[in-house]
């Protein structure tokens, strides 16, 4: 019995990823993988080998002035894409969510 629990949270943990989304269809087709939420939508910061970045959570599209110079280090993201992160992750997109550009972000 404990095996097949064991078994199943391992099942579970590795088939739970978002099947949908902007975020799953975009890191299906190019090289470079981004992290996506549960929800299918991209995480609001984004870390590669060599740096961190904010991200519009609807496009993955990087917001100006954001990127570091070290993936150690945290961008500070703009309140609009705070705000679209927060909202996608609780009731995904709705006719309310602000229009964000990269200079807000």
């Amino acid at each position: 019995m404990k095996t097949l629990l064991i078994f199943l949270s391992i099942f579970v943990v590795t088939f739970s990823q978002p099947t949908s989304g902007p975020c799953f269809q975009s890191t299906r087709l190019t090289t470079e993988s981004m992290n996506c939420t549960d929800k299918g939508y991209f995480e609001l910061i984004q870390c590669f080998e060599k740096y961190c970045v904010c991200v519009d959570p609807l496009t993955g599209h990087e917001a100006d002035g954001t990127k570091t110079f070290s993936n150690r280090i945290l961008p500070t993201c703009g309140p609009c894409f705070i705000k679209v992160a927060k909202d996608v992750s609780t009731s995904g997109i709705n006719d309310r969510l602000p229009i964000c550009d990269s200079g807000n972000g």
